[in-house]
This record gives C-alpha cells, structure tokens and sequence, in this order.
C-alpha cells in the first residue's frame, strides 16, 4: 500500500512540474512558500530568500519522500529542498494536493487531507 501511496504521489509531481519548469520559492511572514509562477511582495508581505528552481529530467528521477502517513493515505514531498507539497492518494489512486496547516510541513500532523477516511 505505502509503495502504490509514494509511485501515485511522484507521478502527480511529474505530471504537474515537467521537466523545464522553474520553481519560485521564498519565505514570508507565514513562512516557507512555493509557486510555479514568480512570487510578489505584494501576494507574499514580507517576502526574502527569494529563490528559483530549474526543473530537470534529474530532479523528476529523484522526487525525495519527507513522510508518508499511511492511514491518511497522504505524502509529504520535499521539493528539491525548494518547499513541500502534501498529497493525498484516494481509495481510487486518484490524487489531491493536501492544505498546509501551519508548523512542520515534514510531519503529517501540519497537512489537513482532502479526503477523510471512515
């Protein structure tokens, strides 16, 4: 089960950031934050450490797992070191980005899930 969990998860972030993209990252009074498009101070008030990422065929073979939370069915995926996206993989394999709640977006207990499980 957490194999099939961890191979849905990569192949959404394949599906969703293709080799090419580039990734903004940035913290701001919130916290750490990412971006498929280029972050603003006006979006983001305080924002610094503004970084880019160039997604490459290498980074897509190596999607690091920072946790995964099998009875929720969701993944904590490290994005290069760039943020994290939570994902939740549905009873029917389908996937959906999880909420980030606040905290340490490592630990599951930071995500709220989409889907809830009876």
């Amino acid at each position: 089960m957490q194999a099939m969990i961890r191979d849905r998860a990569r192949l959404y972030i394949k599906q969703q950031i293709p080799a090419g993209t580039t990734l903004w990252w940035g913290e701001d009074d919130d916290g750490e934050c990412w971006s498929l498009v280029p972050l603003r101070e006006a979006d983001y008030p305080g924002l610094h450490n503004l970084k880019t990422l160039k997604v490459t065929d290498a980074h897509l073979a190596d999607i690091p797992i920072a946790a995964i939370d099998q009875n929720q069915q969701l993944v904590i995926i490290n994005l290069w070191d760039h943020g994290y996206e939570g994902l939740q993989v549905d009873p029917d394999g389908e996937v959906w980005p999880a909420s980030f709640l606040g905290g340490n977006p490592r630990q599951p207990a930071s995500w709220e899930v989409p889907y809830q499980f009876v």
